[in-house]
């Protein structure tokens, strides 16, 4: 049995209009968020033209009136995800730091769900 390299899987899965976990439909774009590691370092977003451009979309629809969103998104190896949007409408919430060093959180703060709710989330996790 060949072992096939990610981009070598990438490549024929492709051509044979395969998807993410085996799905049928379209390859989900490139999009690879990095978190903050801590307070006043930077985050980024990389990603191909289709990647950032279903990033953009996604932030549009949130900015809406539904006030939150997703898009589909595929990391470098080929492992899918989704990309949730949500709306901040007043104030500025109480969340927790989205930092990514683990010394960094407080623990302080509600969760970005709740910002859309469950019943929106099971909504926006749907296919």
């Amino acid at each position: 049995m060949k072992i096939e390299r990610s981009e070598e899987w990438m490549e024929r899965a492709q051509r044979e209009g395969a998807s993410v976990a085996g799905v049928p439909g379209p390859m989900p774009p490139l999009l690879h968020l990095y978190a903050q590691p801590w307070s006043h370092a930077e985050a980024w977003v990389v990603g191909t033209e289709d990647g950032l451009r279903a990033l953009r979309e996604a932030i549009d629809r949130a900015l809406g009136a539904e006030g939150s969103s997703r898009a589909e998104a595929m990391t470098q190896d080929g492992e899918g995800y989704r990309v949730l949007v949500a709306k901040v409408e007043g104030e500025r919430p109480d969340l927790l730091l989205p930092y990514a060093e683990a010394t960094s959180e407080t623990g302080k703060g509600e969760h970005p769900l709740r910002l859309v709710g469950t019943s929106r989330y099971q909504t926006l996790m749907r296919d």
